[in-house]
């Protein structure tokens, strides 16, 4: 709200504050919704004005209150299941809810499952490339390339090279001194369509299950006295996906730290260039 961001945004379930997500286990320091079941819903109220005097910082940008139902009788059971026209990213719900009401006692139990597959960024056209809709790579690819970018000075020949690996290549690639990157052997200079597209390994959606149970007691001891309690157990298992990270060495790579001072030397048997690779080449 406000484009002030979850952390100012408070959220309450009956009028009380709901647990939130622990950093320490990859969960934002906000309230997770998807920890609060559907089936329990009954209406949600949104306070637009700061409520900051009542709540504190967290409530600077508004409040949300989930209110839960109240007085459920019955048995009721809900099934949900789609995919996008891609097929892929489907999901399954299923949910169970029991409640009984009578003579100032209220119980109510839900259950639900939740399952929902991985999208990956490769899979659409508009996040298969680091530019929106592009179906190239342009500058803002990566130059960490899997095959290796090499950003040298041979000092036999005095000659600066900026080469990448020709695809294929397996094993310790081969390096002409005297025609270096020149179709001669396993190297050719290093050009835009070489970069690195990184959208390639991101998840749009990450695949999340996520079993849930909910329970509340309201019972009346005298008609100015009310026992409330609620109790959830809620265990989701997700996965999350990046692009691999790459490594730059030597004094090339602008890391400001023990990396830019690597060296290869010219008895490393995956060197493949004849001399030492160090702050001199």
């Amino acid at each position: 709200m406000r484009n002030l961001g979850a952390k100012r945004t408070l959220v309450l379930v009956d009028g009380v504050r709901w647990v939130h997500g622990s950093s320490a286990s990859g969960v934002s320091n906000a309230t997770d919704l998807n920890t609060i079941p559907s089936a329990i819903i009954d209406r949600i109220e949104v306070l637009e004005d700061g409520a900051s005097a009542i709540y504190g910082s967290d409530a600077i940008a508004g409040v949300v209150n989930i209110i839960t139902k109240k007085d459920f009788e019955g048995f009721e059971m809900g099934l949900y299941g789609g995919q996008y026209d891609e097929s892929d990213g489907e999901t399954q719900e299923l949910s169970l809810t029991w409640g009984v009401s009578n003579k100032g006692t209220n119980i109510m139990f839900s259950a639900s499952y939740n399952n929902q597959e991985e999208i990956l960024a490769k899979d659409r056209d508009i996040s298969g490339f680091p530019v929106a809709g592009l179906d190239r790579c342009l500058g803002n690819c990566s130059s960490g390339t899997p095959q290796g970018r090499f950003f040298l000075t041979d000092p036999n020949t005095g000659t600066g090279l900026d080469m990448t690996v020709n695809d294929g290549v397996g094993g310790v690639p081969f390096y002409d001194p005297a025609n270096p990157a020149g179709g001669g052997d396993d190297f050719h200079p290093f050009a835009t369509a070489d970069r690195f597209n990184y959208s390639q390994f991101n998840l749009v959606a990450a695949p999340v299950e996520r079993w849930n149970i909910f329970t509340k007691l309201e019972q009346e001891i005298t008609p100015n006295l009310r026992v409330n309690m609620k109790a959830m157990y809620n265990n989701r298992q997700s996965t999350n996906q990046a692009a691999p990270e790459p490594l730059f060495i030597g004094p090339e790579a602008g890391n400001g730290n023990l990396l830019d001072t690597i060296s290869v030397d010219v008895t490393n048997p995956f060197n493949p260039f004849g001399f030492t690779v160090d702050a001199e080449t």
